[in-house]
Order: structure tokens, then C-alpha cells, then sequence
């Protein structure tokens, strides 16, 4: 059984080196529900490959107790749900830069609205929220 649970953590580990860059699209990636020190929240991966922890508000944490660790997600999770929700975020993400794309190219300010877009994603992002009416457009457990 131990050696299962060290395979599993590896392999949380080698999801978390291999997909962190995706989160560089425009943000950190969902990868699911975490509950532990009795609160539940959701967990992100980032592009810094860190899994990010943020339960709710009431939840009394230690300082690190934000980012969780390989080995807690392989003795808690889903690790084809995680990987599910990982894809379907990243899906989400090139949606997102394809819908501003979409947008943008028959500006005759294209590059430089493509570059600054691609430097600062939050502003991509928050373009095709204004311009879509989108609410709630992350919901990737929705799916």
C-alpha cells in the first residue's frame, strides 16, 4: 500500500511540473476540492508549481498551510478527477485566448493589443469578461 501512495505522490508531482505552465495562459489552474483542518476549499495549481489552497473565509490557518504538498493530495484525492479538472481548466484558458483573439484581429492596433494581452494576461481576461457578459465562465465542475 505505501509503495502505491509514493507512486501516487510522484505522480501528483510530475502533473504539477508538467502543467504548471499552462497556468501562465492567464492564471492559476482549478484542480479541485481539498478538505482538511475541518474546512473545505478549492485548490489551484500555479504557474510557480505550487498547489494553492483557498478555503473559505472562516478557515483558521497557519502561514504555508495555503499550499498543500503532493503527498497530501495523494492520500486525499481523486487523482484522475484532479487530472480532469486540470484539462478541463486549461481548455478554458486557450477558449478564453482564442475568444480574445477572435476579437482583437481586426484591429488595426492587432500587435500591439496582441502583445500587451500576452504580457498581461489578467487584462486579457478581464476584457472578455466585459465584452461577453460572462459570469462564472471558470466553472469547470460545471462540465
Amino acid at each position: 500500500m505505501q509503495d502505491e501512495l509514493d507512486v501516487k505522490t510522484e505522480i501528483f508531482k510530475l502533473l504539477r511540473q508538467q502543467l504548471s505552465p499552462l497556468a501562465k495562459v492567464y492564471d492559476p489552474l482549478y484542480a479541485g476540492n481539498f478538505a482538511s483542518y475541518g474546512t473545505k476549499g478549492s485548490f489551484y495549481l500555479t504557474q510557480l508549481q505550487h498547489w494553492l489552497w483557498l478555503p473559505g473565509n472562516d478557515a483558521k490557518l497557519e502561514s504555508g498551510d495555503e499550499f498543500l504538498t503532493d503527498r497530501q493530495l495523494a492520500e486525499s484525492l481523486d487523482l484522475c478527477e484532479v487530472l480532469r479538472n486540470l484539462l478541463r481548466s486549461a481548455r478554458s484558458s486557450f477558449d478564453v485566448l482564442l475568444r480574445h483573439l477572435d476579437k482583437i484581429e481586426p484591429l488595426p492596433t492587432f500587435l500591439t493589443d496582441l502583445g500587451f494581452f500576452l504580457v498581461r494576461p489578467e487584462a486579457r481576461v478581464v476584457d472578455i469578461i466585459r465584452a461577453n457578459h460572462l459570469h462564472n465562465w471558470r466553472n469547470v465542475e460545471a462540465e
